[in-house]
């Protein structure tokens, strides 16, 4: 953040923080490597994936156009 401060912009932070469960279960054409499945949990239990700045949504049980409406809504403030 400190570093993008000087262009001005002003900067949203946005993290999808979906379940672990569907974390670490392949979405779509994309396979997770035994690395990313050993990282995943990693993550969670540090902690990492839900950040003390920006937006968190638990998008696990939304649409696509239901996360994209909550990210809009977050960045119009």
């Amino acid at each position: 953040m400190r570093e993008l401060r000087p262009l001005g912009a002003p900067t949203r932070c946005v993290t999808l923080n979906p379940d672990l469960a569907a974390a670490v279960t392949n979405r779509g054409m994309r396979d997770l490597t035994e690395w990313e499945l050993k990282r995943i949990p990693y993550h969670y239990e540090t902690g990492i994936n839900s950040p003390p700045f920006g937006i968190v949504i638990d998008n696990t049980r939304q649409t696509p156009e239901e996360t994209t409406q909550q990210i809009l809504e977050y960045v119009k403030e």
